[in-house]
């Protein structure tokens, strides 16, 4: 399952950029939180972070629901943006790990 670099084409190349910035997105969200009173917000998100990926969704959530009170709507559109730009690429041009595996999931 270790493809090399090289399996990687033009239409990949965006993907860790987009990662990256959904995680920095995150991470900003999550303190947020936690500098705005929602400690167990935080907490729940990080660990749904970790654990099964559901964080992302808990931090849009949250995030959209207190952007003006928090003061983050400019970071909650950066972060909509990179989170549609994952879906995107991830379906359209999934990595060459993730198409192996779908390969290997069909009869």
């Amino acid at each position: 399952m270790n493809l090399p670099l090289a399996a990687w084409g033009p239409m990949h190349y965006p993907q860790p950029v987009i990662w990256l910035g959904c995680l920095i997105c995150l991470i900003l969200v999550i303190v947020k939180m936690f500098e705005n009173g929602s400690s167990t917000l935080g907490i729940i998100t990080i660990a749904a972070s970790c654990c099964c990926g559901l964080g992302n969704l808990v931090a849009l959530i949250v995030g959209w629901s207190n952007a003006d009170r928090w003061g983050i709507r400019n970071l909650m559109i950066i972060y909509t943006v990179f989170i549609v730009l994952a879906l995107i690429f991830g379906t359209v041009a999934p990595t060459p790990e993730v198409a192996e595996y779908r390969q290997r999931l069909v009869p």
